[in-house]
C-alpha cells in the first residue's frame, strides 16, 4: 500500500467519502448539500458582481471532491457553469472553465456537459487572454473528447 503524502497530507483523503466527512465533521456534522444550496441561492440572487465571483469560485473548488457530484448536479451548478462561459467577465469565466474541469471528469458530468452544448461553449475560450481559462478549457476538452462530441 503506497501512502502519497505531500507535507506530511495524505494525498488519498483529499477525496471523501461521505462517512470520512462526516468524521472530520464532529458531532455537530455539516449539511453540505445545505451549504452548496445557500451557495447556489445567493449566486441566483445577488447583485453584487463581488459576490457573484465569490460564490462562483467557491462552487468550482467543491466541484473537486466527487462526494459533491451528486448535490451539484441536483443544484444545477454545470448549468450555472455553463451560463458563466456566456458572460464577459474575466472572473466568472475563469471559475465557471474550472468547475467544469473538476467536473468532467465523471460519466454522467460528462454526458450532461456534452448535451448542453458545453464542447462549443468551451472552446470559444481557446483563444483567452487568461491563461488559467485556457489552461481548464483545454483539460475539459481533452476530458471530454469523444467521438460523439466531434459532431
Amino acid at each position: 500500500h503506497l501512502k502519497l503524502t505531500e507535507n506530511n497530507v495524505d494525498l488519498k483523503a483529499m477525496f471523501s467519502s461521505y462517512e470520512r466527512l462526516q468524521k472530520r465533521s464532529g458531532k455537530k456534522g455539516v449539511d453540505r448539500y445545505q451549504y452548496l444550496k445557500e451557495l447556489v441561492e445567493e449566486f441566483n440572487t445577488t447583485s453584487s458582481s463581488d459576490s457573484r465571483e465569490q460564490v462562483l469560485a467557491n462552487l468550482a473548488s467543491f466541484s473537486y471532491d466527487p462526494i459533491n457530484y451528486k448535490w451539484l448536479r441536483n443544484l444545477g451548478v454545470i448549468d450555472i457553469f455553463l451560463n458563466q462561459l456566456s458572460v464577459e467577465t474575466a472572473n466568472l469565466l475563469r471559475f465557471a472553465a474550472a468547475g467544469l474541469c473538476n467536473l468532467c471528469l465523471d460519466f454522467e458530468n460528462k454526458a450532461y456537459i456534452l448535451q448542453n452544448g458545453g464542447v462549443r461553449l468551451l472552446k470559444e475560450h481557446l483563444t483567452s487572454d487568461d491563461d488559467p481559462t485556457v489552461l481548464s478549457v483545454i483539460t475539459s476538452l481533452m476530458f471530454l473528447f469523444t467521438p460523439e462530441s466531434k459532431a
